[in-house]
């Protein structure tokens, strides 16, 4: 029922109502809003045992929200102080059956005590995390890094790491990360934390990230293993499982005291990490816009309407034009990219058209590259470092297969430039790079990397991604309004894929449940409803949908296996007889 850190879309919602207004969750208020939570028992007992486990992940002991309470001796308060005890054991089943027990002993009146008792906790402990989103970032990978384990000790780890990473410098919030570490040390989750925490620092510190950093500092506690921490993430990196043992069993051998400091250490580092502003803004941007981002699109809007019509048209085709070069390759068209290169090189020939100041090539290929720079961004805050190289092969194969012949041999000359470039940065040609070849080469680049298997990216959502932003930039550069920009959200095509399939179609509502194909399987719905309505969608069209569908499900419900060695059995290896060593120096 209840998941860690309130990741069911009811709970999220009901939570995310209690961080926008407090007073809405007072005992008083809960029970005047006719058919609020308090009087769906089924509901209040999925939000008691999210909050309690929030409550339990951020204090030492929870007991005395409800044992100190001026009411302690009414029945909600007891049940109350019985509930919190049980989430500071960690077992979730039993907060589950602990959580049920309050929802159904106690009438409205008494739920709503109960839960604005622990709404009065739970607020500045989510806040203090940064935040609902914050604290469900860190969730989700603290659970996948453990092995899927909903236990209480992964929920502490959660809180610990976001209360650190918005307030790494506030002596008083880390004194009680601390602390909540040394308490969950003490009660044997040591060991837990020290299989798990390294775990999700390897998917935030790439190799290289590791090898810059500063030799690590020595506390100055009695044999103390200075850098363990750091042969821990490396460790698993190598993915070398003997390597990983000896890191946790050196761990296991310290006394409790230098085991806390080493969770506290790498905790630190975690949260230094996830400080970045890059790792803060992919965030936010996996999270959907924000209201910085709104503000910003207003202002590049407001901008954009000050510039003279042809500026801003040529702009939006410019950049849905590098968009499109890198969808054909994905798509293997190897027609509509030689479409693309042919109609950038003669857009600014039409009529009552001015030629641009620079190459006419330039910005799309810029556009185009700076895509493929996101994606190798986008890697190495998920802990994959893609080298030069094999961005470079990724490309190459592309530009052998589907670019245009004329441009082959430049593009090939510009991948080359990336294959043999230091790291991170690439000298290119600019008169090759703002030219035909450029977008060739960029495009694949680009490309290659949505193709890449070490790079988390459902296929089918970049390719939605893609054609949402085509679709923008083209409605912009005809300053079509916003509100007539046709667009197709998640909700919708999860409807869609209910007339298709029935109600009971098990996707996730909450996208943060679903996997990979999951993603994708909604992307195509909805990259089918950006040019057809549901309701006008043929027989024919639907039987397609199915077929692919079913086939990235097929795709991504299949073991990956390793291909089986050659038999070789029959092959005989004659070694050439060796001269002798005289001979062989020539004497």
């Amino acid at each position: 029922m209840a998941r860690m850190l309130i990741e069911q879309a009811d709970q999220r919602r009901l939570t995310e109502t209690l961080m926008e207004d407090a007073a809405l969750w007072s005992a008083d208020a809960l029970v005047a809003a006719s058919g609020g939570v308090v009087y769906d028992a089924e509901r209040s007992a999925q939000i008691l045992a999210a909050w309690a486990q929030v409550n339990a992940a951020g204090t030492n002991t929870s007991v005395p929200l409800f044992s100190k309470h001026p009411d302690a001796n009414e029945p909600w308060a007891k049940l109350g102080a019985e509930l919190a005890a049980t989430a500071d054991q960690g077992a979730v089943g039993l907060l589950e059956q602990a959580a049920r027990r309050c929802a159904t002993e106690l009438g409205p009146d008494g739920r709503a005590k109960l839960l604005a008792q622990l709404a009065t906790a739970v607020s500045p402990l989510i806040r203090l995390a940064g935040g609902l989103d914050e604290l469900l970032d860190a969730a989700a990978l603290h659970r996948r890094c453990a092995g899927g384990t909903e236990a209480g000790w992964v929920a502490g780890a959660t809180w610990i790491v976001g209360a650190l990473t918005e307030n790494a410098r506030n002596t008083t919030v880390s004194n009680l990360a601390s602390d909540r570490i040394a308490r969950l040390v003490d009660d044997g989750h040591g060991v837990n934390l020290w299989h798990t925490w390294p775990k999700v620092a390897a998917s935030m510190m790439s190799t290289a990230f590791l090898d810059e950093m500063d030799a690590p500092l020595d506390p100055g506690l009695p044999h103390y293993p200075v850098g363990l921490w750091l042969r821990a993430v490396q460790a698993v990196h190598t993915g070398d499982e003997r390597q990983i043992e000896n890191a946790v069993a050196e761990f296991r051998d310290q006394e409790p005291g230098n085991q806390s400091m080493l969770c506290f250490e790498l905790a630190m580092a975690i949260a230094a990490v996830r400080t970045l502003p890059s790792r803060r803004a992919a965030r936010r941007a996996a999270r959907g816009e924000t209201k910085e981002d709104e503000a910003l699109r207003s202002a590049v809007s407001a901008i954009m309407d000050e510039l003279p019509a042809d500026v801003v048209e040529r702009t939006g085709r410019m950049y849905a034009f590098s968009r499109r070069a890198i969808l054909a390759y994905i798509d293997r068209d190897a027609e509509t990219l030689a479409a693309v290169i042919d109609r950038v090189a003669t857009w600014d020939d039409d009529p009552g058209r001015t030629p641009p100041p620079q190459f006419r090539f330039e910005f799309p290929n810029q556009q185009a590259l700076d895509f493929a720079n996101q994606l190798l961004r986008l890697g190495e805050m998920e802990g994959v470092h893609i080298t030069n190289r094999e961005a470079a092969d990724g490309a190459a194969r592309l530009i052998d297969r589907y670019a245009p012949n004329e441009y082959k041999q430049a593009a090939r000359e510009l991948v080359q430039a990336l294959r043999g470039a230091g790291e991170p940065g690439v000298d290119f040609n600019q008169s090759v790079a703002n030219s035909p070849a450029g977008l060739v080469a960029f495009a694949a680049m680009a490309a290659g990397l949505t193709q890449n298997r070490r790079l988390p990216l459902p296929k089918e959502r970049t390719r939605l991604n893609l054609l949402n932003e085509i679709r923008e930039s083209e409605a912009k550069a005809l300053r079509v309004p916003d509100r007539e920009i046709i667009t197709v959200s998640d909700e919708e095509a999860l409807a869609f894929l209910e007339q298709l399939y029935g109600p009971d179609y098990p996707l996730p509502r909450d996208p943060r449940e679903r996997t990979v194909w999951e993603h994708d399987v909604v992307a195509i719905a909805a990259q089918h409803l950006l040019e057809c309505p549901a309701d006008a969608t043929t027989p024919e069209q639907r039987q397609a949908l199915d077929a692919r569908i079913k086939t990235v499900l097929r795709a991504g419900t299949t073991p990956q296996r390793t291909p089986p060695r050659p038999d070789r059995s029959n092959v005989v290896r004659n070694q050439p007889k060796r001269s002798s060593k005289r001979k062989r120096k020539g004497k």
